[in-house]
Parts: C-alpha cells; sequence; structure tokens
C-alpha cells in the first residue's frame, strides 16, 4: 500500500507517478489520505506542474512563507495535509455542489437474484446488503470480494453502481472502466453508467459516449437522446 508521503515523492517522476496512480485505481481500495491524492491528480489530469503549483499556493495561504525557506520535511508535511484537505475538498465540491445526474437520468438497479439456501454464497450475502440499500457495508464487502475475485465483472459493475449511489461518480467510473464492455453481460449499462459519470467531470466525453449509444441499439438509445436533448 502506497503512503501519501510516496505519492508526492514521485511528483518529480510522472512516469513512476502515472504508473503508481494505474496500479492503487486497479486495487480498487485505499485510505483517505491517497483517494485525496488521487482525487487531485485527476482533477489536474496528471498534470505534475499543475499538482505543484496548487499544493504551494496552498501551503503559502497557511504558513505565509515562500518555499525556499520551508524545510524539505516542513514542506512534504505540508504538501501531505494540502493534498488531504484539498484533494478531497475537490471532490466534495463536484459530489455535492453539481446536479446528481445519476438520480436524475439513471434508475436503481434491482440487484441481482438472491438464492437461499443453508450455506449462503457470499455473493448472495452481499447482494441481500444492497437490496437493503446498506451501501456504506456493500462497499466495504464488495471490496472484500474483489480482492479475492479481481476480475469478477459482476462485483466491479455493482461496486460502480453503489459508489453511484452513494454520490462517488468519479470512484464509480474507476470500476466501471474495469469492465469489458466487448464481452460482459454488464456491457450496455456500464457504457450507460459511465456515460453518467462522465457528466460529473468530463462532458465532452459523456457527450461522446452518448451520441454512440444514441447510433446504436442498445437498450439505452432512447434514453442517450433525451438526456443529450437535455444537457447538450
Amino acid at each position: 500500500m502506497a503512503t501519501l508521503t510516496e505519492l508526492i515523492g514521485l511528483l518529480d517522476y510522472p512516469t513512476f507517478l502515472a504508473e503508481k496512480i494505474r496500479q492503487l485505481k486497479t486495487e480498487g481500495s485505499v485510505n483517505d489520505e491517497v483517494d485525496g491524492f488521487i482525487v487531485l491528480y485527476d482533477h489536474c489530469n496528471g498534470d505534475i506542474q499543475q499538482i505543484k503549483n496548487y499544493l504551494v499556493v496552498s501551503k503559502q495561504k497557511i504558513t505565509g512563507k515562500s518555499l525556499p525557506k520551508i524545510h524539505r520535511l516542513r514542506w512534504m508535511k505540508y504538501a501531505a495535509f494540502f493534498a488531504v484537505i484539498f484533494g478531497i475538498g475537490i471532490y466534495f465540491t463536484i459530489s455535492k455542489s453539481t446536479k446528481n445526474f445519476y438520480k436524475t437520468y439513471a434508475d436503481s438497479d434491482l440487484g441481482l437474484p438472491v438464492f437461499m439456501s443453508i450455506e449462503k454464497h457470499a455473493l448472495d450475502q452481499w447482494m441481500l446488503t444492497y437490496k437493503d440499500q446498506n451501501y456504506p457495508k456493500a462497499l466495504k464487502t464488495g471490496k472484500q470480494l474483489l480482492k479475492e475475485n479481481p476480475t469478477n465483472d459482476t462485483i466491479q459493475y455493482y461496486l460502480g453502481v453503489i459508489q453511484l449511489e452513494l454520490n462517488h461518480p468519479m470512484q464509480a467510473e474507476r470500476y466501471f472502466s474495469k469492465i469489458n464492455t466487448q464481452r460482459s453481460v454488464f456491457a450496455e449499462k456500464t457504457t450507460w453508467l459511465m456515460a453518467i459519470c462522465y457528466l460529473y467531470s468530463d462532458k465532452d466525453k459523456a457527450k461522446e459516449i452518448l451520441e454512440s449509444i444514441s447510433r446504436s441499439t442498445s437498450f439505452y438509445q432512447v434514453k442517450a437522446k433525451d438526456l443529450l436533448a437535455e444537457e447538450f
């Protein structure tokens, strides 16, 4: 597991940092500090100089001192602090001040059928938690299931849906992006929800996906056309 200090240290090595970020996203489970840095990284589209400038300017607002006068260890300490506070701050600003596109345009997924038996399957238990709308618990359990079954697209898909239910579109996109939309039974649903996710962060990308859906024979064709007319 990476630490926030380690990620900040990699700012001088963009290629290694990009690979580390990709790895952390694939693992799907990080602590709040690391997640805050990833949100900041995504918000800046991986622009290292922009990230550095953001951290320096933010630090100066608190310390009132210029970078050369700050010892490196203090710089790392302040940088870590600002990555968490401002990175997560960006995320919550996006989550709370932006229209909830998921609730507006997408129907909640009812979940998979649950087969009751003497020895209940772990996935059945998880689905029961999901259907009870206990999304924080379902998220925690789903992450554990994903560690045990890292290529399971059912788990990836429902973790994405759970993140959307919790109004975490950026995290949801990470799970959906791992699903093979050429083969998965969740292909149409995933593509539709990916478009919803991008409405929060990249409307050009959202429009591109929606236009593709509107030209297809997808179940979501009409909905995609309606959404395009509404938002674009």
